[in-house]
């Protein structure tokens, strides 16, 4: 029946189909290179995994080489690029390796949701790194050797990292959910798609229509609870109610800038130093201990 066809969803590998009461779509978002020819080229830093895998494999072919300096280029204009290369520019220094450092940002600014303080102190640190900054710059092409800018100039980059915008994951569009302009699903205040009620969905996959959200952890995080909730509520209606997820206004954002040092910001207050760095390590290693289980004993 279509009632049917509505309610299960098919495994890719098998292409059987699994039926369901309720569903939760958190498959996250991916980078958006589909406008970028040759985008294989280069190296999303999405899934992470493998990007690391990449980076450490070209690492190690550029040790005890004596060809001409290399170039590394990383795409974009947000905090995942300024941190990727700072973090690159860092781990090339502690190994004595000379390369020449491009960010592309396709913007007229970098960090455009941050304040001025934040945006004028990167800058300082891009700069204390010799690493070269172009604005107004968007990628149209890659090559193994390099990168067009703007359909008519040419970039050199033996190693280019995909640090973009996000775009929805290309399943998407093949399936009767609503979904907006960008492919990402539509969403109402209990994270529940505004097509299908008994489907929820989070983070990076959604668009949430009371207002717009961008792309970032911490409103994936506090989601959680309330994803959980709703999802016991549509189980369970007698005993639990739908609750609304209300997003925060501001949030704290901590920049690593390559060594252990970090900036803090949050609306127009912008602060920076060591003690910015262990604060955010500390946090994120409680988040990561979070999901690590504990060593079994023998």
């Amino acid at each position: 029946s279509r009632r049917q066809r509505q309610m299960c969803i098919r495994d890719s590998s098998s292409g059987a189909a699994i039926f369901y009461d309720v569903l939760s779509v958190n498959t996250g978002s991916q980078p958006k290179l589909n406008a970028i020819a040759g985008a294989n080229f280069g190296h999303a830093v999405k899934p992470i995994k493998s990007f690391i895998t990449q980076w450490e494999r070209w690492l190690i072919a550029q040790q005890g080489t004596t060809d001409s300096i290399p170039n590394v280029a990383v795409v974009g204009g947000g905090a995942a690029s300024i941190e990727v290369i700072l973090a690159v520019s860092h781990r090339l220094k502690v190994l004595n390796i000379e390369v020449k450092l491009s960010l592309i940002c396709a913007a007229d600014s970098l960090l455009s949701s941050h304040n001025r303080k934040v945006q004028t102190l990167i800058k300082k640190h891009l700069a204390a790194a010799n690493i070269a900054v172009s604005y107004n710059s968007a990628v149209t092409a890659a090559t193994a050797t390099g990168m067009t800018i703007n359909n008519n100039k040419e970039l050199l980059s033996d190693f280019t990292v995909w640090a973009v915008n996000a775009q929805a994951k290309p399943w998407l569009a093949n399936t009767d959910l609503s979904c907006n302009e960008d492919g990402f699903i539509n969403v109402d205040s209990n994270l529940r798609s505004t097509s299908h009620h008994n489907v929820f969905s989070s983070g990076d996959t959604i668009n949430f229509v009371s207002q717009t959200l961008p792309k970032a952890g911490v409103y994936a995080v506090r989601q959680g609870p309330i994803l959980s909730n709703n999802i016991r509520a549509m189980t369970n209606p007698a005993s639990t109610k739908l609750l609304i997820y209300k997003p925060q206004q501001q949030f704290l954002s901590l920049l690593t800038t390559g060594e252990k040092h970090a900036i803090l910001s949050r609306g127009a207050l912008c602060l920076s130093g060591n003690w910015v760095w262990r604060w955010k390590n500390k946090i994120d290693s409680n988040f990561v201990n979070r999901f690590t289980p504990p060593n079994k004993a023998n």
